[in-house]
């Protein structure tokens, strides 16, 4: 006897959840991912990478008691965001491509870190506005401005990439504001978002000042100083024992700043103090106004190194899926190696490594073009999907242009992780799947 219609995606997308959770158990971990187990197990946070993620493991580990029951969180919101997507499909074989590219991406949910989670929370946002139940309209925005929330909260510096979200809720909650007004309720949410996250971060939490903007000040400094011949560095890390200049200088590369900041052995430049870092921004300030076409001539081509324009490194050397875990941890827990996992490690992911998949300008170009598309079909047809499908591909077109000013380095994958979702979704939706498309006119 077949399914009936509305099991179908229940059935394959929780068996779907079952098989990955299994064959990734217990997750993938970096360094990063156990800073943020440090500071869940001690609850003593700091401002270096967002405390909300240390926080929300921590929920989650005391309500169960179990270690992996953040990545099987992870997993499970993952498979959701799908199963959303899957009740919309009516062909079979659009049904058996979801699966398939739901599969090819669990390079993501697998790996337990903050752009996961941001990842997920704005996919659900967005699907959410599609789903939203007409009676309970303030319920369902109150659980969407949550997930938006969480997922700005992760980090914080692409507030700008949340403003489509925020403004499309706007349009959905209030339909009759004016569209000056919702752009005036959009800005206000934003502000309103970010000053919480300052008061969740030092008030509430107590997290403890580790100043990751003086990492990229060093970088700007750096390399405004090699390139015009003055030291900008000294003047503010000249009196530490632990600057080493000549080594600085060498090894500078406008990519990235952490083969510096954290060398194998030793020290290039002291660590962050109050003192420090003031000093430092004097004179980052004082660098960027009499050089900024070198501040910006050092950023884009740092930036191009970011999109992979530019390589540095071979396809392998790249850290594009995480899959992985970090064996200087405290509870020496080890990759467990699932043949199945290794199986599309090995044999999908790092062959695709050789193609641009993994290459950040490719999908700046796939978001861009999925947004001039969903532009042309909502002037044709002003619907919801369409209208939530072209905020959905500018945010992820600001997400990747708002890292200019901020990327960390070029080698890792998961500054990607939204433009891969948002485009995931935006290709499916570009298929006329929904028969109640034309229910959701926007007025």
């Amino acid at each position: 006897m077949a399914l009936p219609d509305k099991a179908k995606p229940i059935l394959v997308s929780f068996g779907l959840f079952l098989i990955s959770t299994i064959i990734f158990f217990k997750g993938s971990y970096s360094v990063d991912s156990w800073k943020h187990y440090r500071e869940m197990m001690s609850g003593q946070y700091s401002d270096w990478h967002s405390p909300l993620m240390p926080f929300a493991w921590k929920l989650v580990y005391k309500s169960t008691g179990f270690f992996s029951a953040f990545y099987i969180l992870q997993m499970l919101l993952y498979w959701l965001l799908f199963y959303l997507v899957l009740r919309e499909v009516k062909q079979w074989y659009l049904f058996a491509g979801v699966c398939v590219a739901a599969v090819l991406l669990l390079f993501i949910p697998q790996y337990v870190m903050k752009d996961t989670h941001l990842s997920i929370a704005w996919g659900l946002a967005f699907l959410l506005l599609l789903h939203r139940p007409q009676n309970r309209r303030w319920y369902s925005a109150a659980i969407i401005l949550v997930l938006i929330t969480y997922g700005l909260w992760m980090r914080v510096n692409e507030v700008a990439a949340a403003l489509p979200a925020i403004y499309l809720l706007c349009e959905v909650v209030v339909p009759g504001l004016s569209r000056i007004k919702k752009v005036l309720v959009t800005g206000s949410v934003s502000l309103i978002l970010c000053f919480g996250y300052f008061v969740f971060t030092y008030k509430i939490l107590g997290a403890t000042h580790e100043y990751p903007e003086y990492k990229l000040m060093l970088q700007d400094l750096t390399g405004i100083s090699k390139k015009t011949g003055t030291d900008y560095l000294s003047e503010c890390l000249g009196s530490s024992p632990d600057y080493r200049k000549d080594t600085v200088m060498t090894l500078y590369n406008p990519a990235s700043f952490d083969n510096i900041y954290w060398p194998a052995q030793g020290k290039n430049v002291p660590d962050p103090t109050h003192e420090i870092v003031s000093r430092t921004a004097a004179q980052w300030k004082k660098a960027m106004a009499r050089h900024p076409m070198v501040y910006l001539s050092n950023r884009w081509e740092g930036y191009l190194y970011f999109l992979k324009i530019k390589k540095r490194f071979a396809p392998v050397d790249y850290w594009n899926t995480a899959y992985w875990v970090d064996t200087n941890n405290p509870i020496n827990l080890q990759c467990a190696g699932d043949p199945a996992a290794n199986f599309l490690d090995k044999k999908i992911w790092r062959r695709l490594a050789r193609t641009p998949f993994f290459d950040g300008w490719f999908w700046l170009v796939l978001n861009s073009i999925v947004f001039v598309i969903f532009v042309r079909k909502y002037r044709s047809n002003n619907s919801l999907l369409n209208k939530a499908m072209l905020c959905l591909q500018l945010s992820a077109i600001i997400y990747m242009l708002s890292q200019f000013p901020v990327f960390q380095h070029d080698r890792d994958f998961r500054y990607h992780y939204w433009n891969v979702m948002a485009f995931a979704l935006g290709f499916v939706f570009l298929f006329d799947i929904r028969e109640k498309h034309k229910e959701s006119e926007l007025t």
